[in-house]
């Protein structure tokens, strides 16, 4: 909603804007609870039960409420490690869509040990045919979310920005072509750990200053990843 009551008002009437500025200001805060001292999202204000579909993690994926370079990443951090049980941060089968969220939180050894996993070949005669543990064979549930976690690893976008390599093993070399919003196409290579190679085509050329594309250019990391 709120992306929609960005758009301008050729696209959408007036009329709708309030429609969904009410929704807005009648939806609740996000239920939030205290686990060892450390504050968690709930996955609701009353339930009982805790899913495997990790619903208190979607602030973090897909909604994109909270991410790297954002506010109280913390909060998002502390309800996957603290809130949510071993057994189904861990889970790589199918739809399970803790390497997304381990990725989306820059952790990039979680994030590589579930997507070997989850991209690894199915037990039929044709490779991408992964088993039914969840729904039933072929399950391409395994590869589609599995590259979504492999995108995230190598690029991630919050708003107007772009990160490269928040979650990437040094270890693992790669030539990338990736879409990012605002028809902005990121071209390059890494090697190493380092960006030998960069390429950004687009309508946009304001992401950055030459001080920060030089940055990515020349492979120093600002942090743990390259911001564009």
């Amino acid at each position: 909603l709120k992306g929609l009551l960005e758009l301008p008002e050729e696209y959408e009437h007036a009329e709708k804007k309030e429609r969904w500025k009410a929704i807005l200001e009648r939806l609740p805060a996000l239920p939030v609870d205290k686990v060892e001292g450390r504050q968690i999202v709930k996955p609701a204000e009353n339930y009982w039960h805790r899913s495997w579909h990790m619903p208190e993690m979607y602030p973090l994926y897909p909604y994109q409420e909270y991410g790297l370079g954002k506010d109280n990443l913390e909060l998002m951090d502390n309800t996957f490690c603290y809130g949510i049980s071993e057994e189904h941060r861990n889970d790589y089968r199918a739809w399970a869509q803790g390497v997304i969220h381990y990725a989306r939180l820059g952790k990039t050894t979680e994030a590589k040990e579930l997507t070997v996993k989850k991209l690894d070949d199915g037990p039929c005669r044709f490779p991408a045919f992964w088993p039914e543990d969840i729904d039933w064979t072929p399950d391409h549930n395994w590869g589609g979310c599995g590259m979504v976690g492999l995108q995230e690893m190598l690029m991630q976008t919050h708003d107007d920005n772009i990160r490269l390599l928040p979650a990437w093993p040094e270890e693992w070399d790669v030539d990338f072509k990736m879409h990012a919003p605002q028809q902005t196409t990121v071209k390059g290579k890494v090697r190493s750990g380092k960006i030998i190679s960069f390429a950004r085509e687009g309508i946009r050329t304001d992401y950055t200053t030459d001080t920060k594309e030089h940055e990515v250019l020349s492979g120093k990391p600002k942090g743990k990843e390259f911001c564009i």
